[in-house]
């Protein structure tokens, strides 16, 4: 099982591996933002410069929240039927 901190720095490197710089911004993980969900964590991101600055000019929109899968590591973009699981999880 691995920690919400280890998920930050996996995201990380999964958000570096896709390589994101060329739509003219750099990724950042928001690691205050993490949340646990059933399998593992929900890490989203941001550009740096948006991060920083919170200047709206430098948002990114519509960009879904990394999935770390806790007990394998792995690391992707949330699907749409993840967030409606867990969604339906956090109502029940």
């Amino acid at each position: 099982m691995i920690t919400s901190t280890e998920a930050a720095a996996i995201a990380a490197a999964c958000l570096t591996e896709k390589n994101l710089t060329g739509y003219g911004y750099t990724p950042q993980v928001v690691a205050e933002g993490i949340v646990e969900v059933s399998g593992g964590f929900l890490v989203p991101w941001n550009s740096a410069e948006y991060l920083r600055t919170q200047d709206y000019r430098h948002l990114v929109v519509g960009n879904l929240p990394l999935f770390v899968d806790a007990s394998s590591g792995e690391c992707d973009y949330v699907t749409e039927e993840q967030l409606a699981r867990f969604d339906a999880e956090q109502e029940s």
